[in-house]
């Protein structure tokens, strides 16, 4: 058993599809138009290799990490204004993190813009999804 209750030969596993999200306003990984957040499910380890956040109007986006209870596990992973330019997360000027960065159960990423965004609004967080060994 490796780091982090990890069977490493498991690590390959999964590497989910569904934690990319256009339309803000279609709800799913959008909470509402200004929320984006991709959370980790119970029995699951995610591997975090970083992702890409794209607005269309003119505001502040601020990309974090918390834990279960809603507490910051670190500085921004993002912190941009943005009208329809794109970014990509971990932004090593904010954070210097060794990707990919393991993800527990209830653990979050998390997408705030200053502004609602619309349909042409997008999100992805890149992971790699694999069985918590308990």
């Amino acid at each position: 058993m490796g780091t982090y209750g990890i069977d490493p030969h498991s690590f390959y596993s999964k590497i989910p599809t569904s934690n990319y999200a256009e339309d803000a306003t279609g709800g799913g990984l959008w909470l509402d138009t200004t929320h984006y957040r991709v959370t980790v499910p119970t029995g699951k380890i995610y591997w975090l290799w970083g992702g890409y956040y794209k607005g269309n109007t003119a505001n502040t986006v601020v990309i974090s990490l918390a834990d279960v209870d809603d507490n910051p596990l670190m500085g921004p992973l993002l912190s941009e204004a943005n009208g329809s330019t794109g970014f990509h997360y971990p932004d090593p000027a904010l954070v210097n993190l060794k990707m990919p960065l393991p993800l527990l159960a209830g653990w979050y990423i998390e997408a705030v813009a200053g502004a609602a965004q619309d349909a042409t609004a997008y999100a992805s967080c890149i992971v790699t999804e694999v069985d918590a060994i308990t």
